[in-house]
């Protein structure tokens, strides 16, 4: 499933239906493409519910995580956790290796 841009503000009503909907929809990996969070003070916030996701989670920083300057760190830590990971050029393979999931930042796809 891929998923982008929730650029959560303090909404956990709406963010727990994103993540209620994913789960209602078993996927087997979930890959968020940026933008978690509107600003870096809600990005606990959405990382607390979205490790309630049943799914392996991956993801790549989008531009509200550079501008925002938030550290990559909890995001990986919180990734991880679901045996997913935040990719920063890398790439991994997923879903018993029938999925390669590619992993390159914001700034480099928008030059």
């Amino acid at each position: 499933m891929h998923i982008s841009d929730i650029h959560h503000k303090g909404d956990l009503r709406y963010l727990r239906r994103i993540v209620d909907k994913i789960n209602s929809l078993s996927p087997d990996a979930v890959c968020f493409t940026g933008d978690i969070a509107e600003h870096s003070r809600y990005l606990d916030d959405a990382l607390d519910i979205m490790a309630q996701i049943h799914a392996p989670l991956y993801g790549v920083p989008g531009n509200h995580e550079y501008w925002s300057g938030v550290s990559f760190v909890p995001i990986t830590r919180a990734f991880r956790q679901t045996g997913g990971d935040w990719l920063v050029d890398q790439s991994v393979t997923a879903c018993q290796g029938r999925l390669l999931i590619e992993g390159k930042p914001a700034t480099e796809i928008d030059t």
